[in-house]
């Protein structure tokens, strides 16, 4: 079974820094929310599935709870628009799921605030869940 990758888990993937986007038009698309092709979704999918898989088998990390922290972290932490880092306090406080789904500790951050590459640079916060229409969502 391999990770599914909805547009949370994107969106957390890519500000981790767990992939990179080595193609600068594609990188701009995804900073600048510009639509991309059928494509180039599924290449970004594919590359983060397959950063998550790595992490699963190397660490031995449960597939379901590990989609679970990073689909939470993007519902609740690593929002599109107003991320909550390391330096923005948390406005999701007693409404955050993230809190009793995971039986997290809320420090009102990120919980990977300490080591995402997102939450220590602007160009990688700035990265986004791809800008893509399809009769999924």
């Amino acid at each position: 079974i391999q990770p599914p990758v909805d547009y949370h888990v994107m969106r957390v993937a890519l500000r981790l820094g767990l992939v990179s986007i080595d193609d600068p038009c594609l990188n701009e698309k995804l900073r600048q929310r510009r639509p991309v092709s059928a494509e180039e979704d599924a290449t970004i999918r594919q590359r983060i599935q397959s950063a998550l898989h790595r992490l699963i088998t190397k660490h031995r990390v449960d597939l379901f709870n590990l989609d679970s922290a990073l689909w939470m972290v993007g519902r609740n932490c690593c929002l599109k628009d107003s991320p909550v880092c390391q330096y923005e306090q948390c406005t999701r406080a007693g409404i955050c799921t993230l809190v009793d789904a995971l039986n997290y500790t809320c420090k009102l951050r990120c919980p990977f605030a300490d080591y995402c590459s997102g939450a220590m640079d602007d160009e990688f916060r700035s990265l986004t869940e791809t800008n893509f229409s399809s009769i999924y969502y």
